[in-house]
């Protein structure tokens, strides 16, 4: 609506959903089933109250009931990419660093510039997508002794000792290698942005 201030859209988009909720969640259920990802109502519930902080600060492009529908399914998919992106990374890590890193940004309600919350969540996100990648393509020796060496800053004697595992700093150093030749800063860059983007664009 032509003059229409935020406010007012972000207090229209919850009423948006009070009335389409039951055919938001089926919209969302289905996209859930149909990519394999576990459905969670909480996720959803916090999508809405993203999207409806973003409206209020600032604004939303399209403010029909079809551009409301689009915007929370594109948040949707975002919150739902990013729980699965942890989630895969917290079911290896037993230390508490990844666990506190998501709390701290992922759940953070800090007041600081949105320029150094987007550097450190950037940051941060960057540690969880490496340690996803060595997940996937390395066995179980080098991603625990690569996670010590990054996330405990244990030093390479210190991994010998205490893991036990032979060849300790040949396999912390292969991984090494492969994320230089196979995981760029690019590659993070577009996966953030894709994540992201929306929140802090």
């Amino acid at each position: 609506m032509e003059g229409e201030g935020k406010d007012k859209i972000a207090m229209r988009y919850l009423t948006y959903v009070g009335i389409n909720y039951k055919n938001l969640m089926k919209r969302m259920k289905a996209f859930c089933s149909d990519k394999g990802y576990i459905w969670d109502e909480d996720v959803l519930a916090d999508t809405f109250l993203k999207v409806h902080d973003r409206i209020e600060k600032k604004g939303i492009e399209d403010s029909s009931d079809e551009g409301f529908e689009n915007y929370t399914f594109m948040a949707f998919r975002q919150n739902v990419k990013r729980e699965a992106l942890y989630a895969r990374v917290k079911k290896r890590c037993e230390t508490e660093d990844v666990h506190i890193l998501y709390e701290r940004y992922f759940n953070s309600t800090k007041t600081s510039s949105t320029e150094k919350i987007q550097g450190d969540l950037f940051k941060d996100f960057s540690l969880i997508y490496i340690l996803m990648k060595v997940e996937e393509n390395f066995d179980n020796d080098h991603f625990y002794l690569f996670k010590l060496k990054h996330l405990c800053g244990m030093t390479y004697k210190e991994l010998s000792e205490k893991t036990k595992i032979p060849n300790a700093r040949k396999k912390v150093l292969t991984v090494m290698h492969w994320l230089k030749r196979n995981v760029t800063k690019k590659e993070i860059e577009k996966e953030f942005d894709e994540t992201y983007g929306y929140l802090i664009s």
